[in-house]
């Protein structure tokens, strides 16, 4: 394969990169100050890295700063909840209809897409699965028990793990349409600064808007009490009871017509 063959030339040119075992996508989904950690290079060396990764990978959309794309650009795929259209991209949903959004997301997206799956990470082991189970059956969603991965991280690190490192490597190996971070307040409560907690969720949301951007999935963040907002990094959904909302001009104008990737 192509990719294959310009990864085998960037490891001869860069061997730093030869052990990690990463496929070029992975690897681009690194900014200059993650590869400068992750390879112990210079900051010339992973600005070169970083340039060559993007001018190989034209097919993907810039990963770093702000793009704006209309709605009838990024319409198809899309999924339409009610009288909601969610394009493609990462969306972040809490409150008391959190379950309610899932228990629809989860078997719509399904059976649009029947060959394909969605990988969840349930942060507190609490994701209500025979409510999700009882949507899909209601839906008629075939093999919905095997589309459906879990895993159950409890800390920072093991969530960071699992975004980084394992969810591309899954994404590339089996056909999945949506990424799911299930209630990250569990993880946030383990931290003791609101700053601390601040940072990690907007390093948490970039990792999920690289990953949605670079394999095309759906990405949603959940929690029960909502965040600081920052504009630009994400669409936000924002969510009370069964009803789907936004809370200023902007963001409706987001969800009518633009969406930020």
């Amino acid at each position: 394969m192509k990719e294959e063959r310009i990864l085998k030339e960037l490891k001869k040119k860069y061997p730093e990169i030869s052990y990690l075992g990463f496929s070029l996508r992975h690897l681009a989904l690194f900014n200059v100050d993650e590869l400068i950690a992750l390879l112990n290079v210079n900051v010339d060396k992973a600005y070169e890295i970083k340039l060559e990764l993007s001018r190989i990978l034209r097919d993907a959309r810039i990963l770093s700063g702000k793009k704006i794309f209309s709605l009838d650009e990024v319409i198809k795929p899309k999924i339409i909840i009610g009288e909601l259209f969610l394009p493609l991209g990462i969306y972040k949903v809490y409150g008391e209809g959190v379950d309610d959004f899932l228990n629809l997301f989860i078997p719509i997206t399904l059976k649009s897409f029947p060959e394909s799956s969605i990988i969840l990470a349930d942060c507190e082991n609490t994701l209500n699965t025979e409510g999700i189970k009882e949507a899909c059956i209601r839906n008629n969603v075939e093999n919905f028990n095997y589309r459906i991965g879990i895993t159950y991280p409890t800390t920072s690190e093991e969530l960071e793990e699992f975004l980084v490192f394992n969810v591309p490597q899954i994404i590339e190996k089996d056909s999945i349409i949506a990424l799911l971070v299930y209630n990250v307040d569990a993880i946030l409560g383990n931290m003791k600064s609101t700053k601390e907690k601040m940072e990690y969720l907007a390093y948490l949301i970039d990792w999920v808007r690289r990953i949605s951007i670079m394999y095309n999935v759906w990405g949603i963040l959940t929690g029960k009490y909502g965040y600081t907002k920052m504009p630009g990094k994400t669409v936000y959904v924002f969510q009370k009871g069964n009803l789907l909302y936004a809370e200023t001009e902007k963001e409706n104008a987001l969800l009518l017509g633009e969406v930020y990737r």
